[in-house]
């Protein structure tokens, strides 16, 4: 059972809205308003936060067109920033890209005084859960879009899917609005360069970019490259007319020199708990060019394995989010884990994740012995001491 987000929608829209000019507060303006009939949830919102270098909170702004939101956000604002650096790290830096909000709140339960306010507001408004999907778009800063419901938020795979590609688009708009604009191309409503920057050739371009890109029912399948490591695409109107703009907008790399710079990319999207297939969304590559960057990176830099290369490039890249003590488990490893502890039975897994009960049962056990934990409820337990800062 999902949460309810209306995949049929306008989700070419609100990707467009990321790419308006405009100040903070008009860009998140324009994007919710986009986004709450994606999101039909009462409580959703932007929470913008930055950080100083010692790692704790500098600032958190709070983008709702709900006032219930705004004035609790005036509210919890003092308290996050008392948070020392692990409870940062554990409510602003989650392991996965798209988050229950509940599990949030359970991790940094020993911030009592935050812990205690929250759940009074929670019982008062009738908040149970929520969903949030969050990005690091440049050093220091951490943006969130969420939505609080009044039921258990249990995200469909494809109403995650969603929520991780609009996460992806967030981070390349907000790079973009952060760092100078470096401008590359115009294309005209055909295709036609109207603008081309002397050291950049038409071939250079995305291939999708030399025809009218179709705006079908498929809006989540749409313009990888707008999220694309190396260009940003924004197709802006102008009078009648419908051009597209090419950005510089590479992702904020740590350097590991051994690797190429899409190799980078990828091991750092690795540690961040990206999926393969968002990877490849949010690359503009081919999921198979994933796994095969990865295992040449390895292979580089001398590891058998590209679980070794991950683990080893989170302790390089000190990378808040990412996870040292989960990397001997697979992605499907991993999410099946996620929905065990929830408290979902084999059968159920199967049906969120469409896959028969005999493979769930067949990762579960792989769990348990990687893990080594005599049961389901150990295993839960497990996850929880991995989430936990150390």
């Amino acid at each position: 059972m999902g949460a309810g987000l209306d995949l049929s929608g306008d989700w070419v829209g609100a990707m467009r809205a990321m790419y308006e000019s405009g100040d903070d507060a008009s860009w998140a303006e324009t994007l919710l308003a986009r986004v709450e009939s994606l999101i039909p949830h009462p409580l959703v919102g932007i929470q913008w936060a930055e950080f100083r270098a010692d790692g704790r909170v500098e600032r958190v702004v709070e983008f709702s067109p709900n006032a219930v939101a705004r004035d609790a956000a005036v509210s919890f604002s003092p308290l996050l920033h008392k948070f020392e650096v692990p409870a940062v790290r554990s409510f602003f830096f989650p392991k996965r890209s798209v988050v229950q909000v509940a599990d949030v709140l359970e991790r940094i339960r020993a911030e009592v005084e935050f812990s205690d306010a929250m759940h009074r507001w929670m019982r008062k408004t009738g908040v149970v859960d929520g969903f949030a999907t969050t990005v690091q778009p440049v050093p220091g800063t951490v943006v969130t879009l969420y939505a609080l419901t009044r039921g258990v938020a249990s995200l469909s795979a494809p109403e995650r899917a969603a929520m991780t590609r609009l996460g992806l688009h967030i981070e390349a708009s907000v790079r973009l609005r952060k760092q100078p604009e470096k401008l590359v191309a115009i294309l005209g409503p055909r295709g036609e360069p109207e603008y081309l920057r002397e050291d950049v050739s038409l071939k250079q371009l995305p291939p999708f970019s030399r025809s009218t890109p179709a705006l079908d029912a498929d809006a989540l399948g749409l313009w990888r490259a707008l999220a694309a490591g190396a260009l940003s695409v924004v197709q802006r109107t102008e009078g009648r007319r419908e051009l597209t703009y090419f950005y510089e907008n590479p992702p904020h790399r740590q350097p590991l020199h051994a690797l190429t710079d899409t190799e980078q990319d990828i091991v750092g999207m690795v540690c961040q708990g990206y999926s393969a297939k968002a990877i490849a969304y949010g690359l503009g590559i081919s999921e198979a060019t994933v796994s095969t960057r990865l295992k040449c990176a390895a292979q580089k830099v001398g590891l058998s394995t590209r679980l070794e290369l991950v683990r080893l490039a989170a302790m390089i890249t000190r990378d808040p989010r990412a996870r040292f003590t989960e990397t001997t488990l697979t992605t499907a490893e991993n999410d099946v884990l996620e929905l065990l502890s929830r408290g979902l039975t084999n059968a159920q897994i199967a049906a969120e994740r469409n896959r028969s009960v005999r493979t769930i049962a067949n990762q579960v056990a792989s769990l348990l012995t990687k893990t080594d934990s005599p049961n389901r409820k150990a295993l839960a337990a497990w996850q929880d001491n991995q989430e936990s800062p150390a």
